[in-house]
């Protein structure tokens, strides 16, 4: 099942990437990443979570999406 989701999430990713003004057609401009990252930052930050769902997707596949979870939201001080 993980290997489904993980190629699924990595079809998401590369249309993100690849077909940017696709998906900025359907979201049009987005305040936050206009006025953080400047002038095209909707397409930019399209592209980021493309490539993020491409890694994450990794993860997931090769099993370490959950270490890097329990990692990142386990608490240090005990």
């Amino acid at each position: 099942m993980q290997y489904f989701v993980g190629i699924l999430f990595i079809a998401l990713g590369v249309l993100l990437v690849l077909k940017t003004e696709f998906f900025y057609g359907l979201v049009g401009a987005m305040e936050w990443p206009e006025k953080h990252i400047g002038p095209g930052g909707t397409r930019i930050f399209l592209k980021i979570v493309g490539l993020v769902l491409v890694f994450a997707a990794f993860l997931l596949m090769s099993g370490t999406l959950a270490d890097v979870g329990r990692v990142v939201l386990t608490p240090t001080v005990r």
